[in-house]
């Protein structure tokens, strides 16, 4: 035992250069990673094998998302028609109250949304309620100016949801107001990544329900820097979003019809009971439906999904998955520094006399091993990893090791 600590101790000594480069370079990888799991966009990584991989887990019955929790609720039968005016500015109408142009659209009924908020207020046993619905500027109705701003306004852990693309009514309560975009590519346009604290460090529908829900025990998420925060924790501000179950598949059971089914179905006693300690969501379930890995899927839903991320703590960084990475790093970095073949010391593979399973190996290089890692991590610590840079880094660090052997 003592002459194996010995050469192990010789062996650091001689490797002591490399090993701070590679500790240095998988210190930089880990950095680069995090930073890339911040940003909203889903760029340079393919995100195909999470994908697949979510997609076979999602089949599993052990791993249904419990939603018992929350209560869904459809506005997409509760229509009515306004009057409006357009105002042509190029090639994008916006809506003004003396625009050049009249004509009408359908918005969500603000009576039968004004009958469900007195039907909550009165029962005042719910957690949170989150309107997915816009009201955007100079698109009022009668009830809008007169009771239902009053309403909402008054409401406790209420909130509606506004867009970076749009201008909101001046009759509601900006206090209520946030921000519910998530961000796309050219490349990749299905949604895939939700952003918790979005531009100009403006709260979104997911952080803001979370945060109402338990003021004592959920924390804001805050910015320092390039870092972000929850409670003293490291986080994630833009996670890959997990989407175990198709609620498509499962859409009579998950919401109600607010008008046909919960107006005109629930007694008082009803809509106590069914409030009870939920989050509700209501939203068009129907028509406001997104691409994702999982098939459409709804945006209410979706925004759900991201509150229930946070309520697990998986927007907080594993350090035990970040210490692993980091070894791993450093070996890879060691083994390309010395010239030197991984897969000849695994065991089963030293062994094996297949030459074409060497050349195979040989042939996958470190991407395919840091992508089957990258599974591997997200099975087993429900997080991503961004292969770009690592694979970028170890690829050019394999070009100068070459060339330098070449040289000498």
């Amino acid at each position: 035992m003592l002459s194996h600590i010995k050469r192990f101790i010789a062996l650091l000594k001689r490797q002591s250069r490399k090993l701070l480069v590679s500790a240095t370079l998988s210190a930089l990888i880990v950095f680069l990673c995090y930073l890339m799991n911040n940003c909203p966009y889903p760029l340079w990584d393919s995100l195909e094998k999470f994908s697949w991989m979510e997609y076979i887990l999602s089949n599993l019955p052990s791993h249904e998302i419990d939603t018992s929790d929350a209560l869904f609720i459809n506005v997409s039968h509760d229509k009515q028609i306004v009057n409006v005016s357009f105002n042509r500015e190029g090639t994008t109408y916006t809506y003004t109250p003396k625009g050049l142009q009249d004509g009408t659209i359908d918005i969500i009924n603000r009576d039968t949304l004004l009958s469900f908020l007195k039907k909550a207020e009165k029962a005042d046993n719910y957690k949170h309620i989150f309107l997915d619905i816009r009201f955007e500027k100079d698109i009022t109705t009668k009830t809008d100016s007169s009771l239902l701003s009053a309403q909402m306004s008054r409401m406790r852990n209420l909130s509606y949801a506004t867009h970076s693309d749009i201008k909101k009514n001046e009759l509601a309560d900006p206090t209520k107001a946030v921000v519910n975009d998530y961000f796309t590519t050219i490349s990749n346009t299905s949604f895939t990544r939700y952003q918790y604290l979005q531009k100009n460090d403006r709260e979104s529908a997911a952080l803001s329900t979370y945060i109402s829900v338990d003021t004592t025990n959920h924390k804001p998420i805050k910015r320092w820097g390039l870092f972000y925060y929850c409670n003293g924790q490291l986080c994630q501000n833009s996670p890959f979003m997990r989407i175990p179950e198709d609620f498509g598949k499962v859409a009579s059971e998950k919401y109600y019809d607010l008008g046909s089914e919960l107006l005109y179905g629930w007694c008082d006693e009803d809509w106590s009971n069914r409030l009870k300690d939920k989050v509700v969501f209501v939203g068009d379930y129907e028509n406001d439906v997104h691409d994702t890995y999982n098939g459409k899927q709804p945006f209410p839903y979706l925004t759900y999904l991201a509150y229930k991320e946070l309520c697990e703590g998986k927007h907080i960084v594993s350090w035990k998955s970040i210490g692993f990475l980091f070894t791993i790093y450093v070996i890879i970095s060691l083994f390309i520094m010395n010239n030197k073949s991984i897969w000849l010391y695994i065991p089963c593979i030293r062994r094996s006399k297949n030459k074409f399973l060497l050349f195979i190996l040989d042939m996958c290089g470190f991407t395919t091993l840091l992508s089957v890692l990258t599974i591997v991590l997200y099975v087993w610590f429900n997080n991503i990893y961004n292969v770009f840079f690592p694979s970028l880094i170890f690829s050019v660090l394999s070009l100068i090791f070459s060339y330098k052997n070449k040289s000498v």
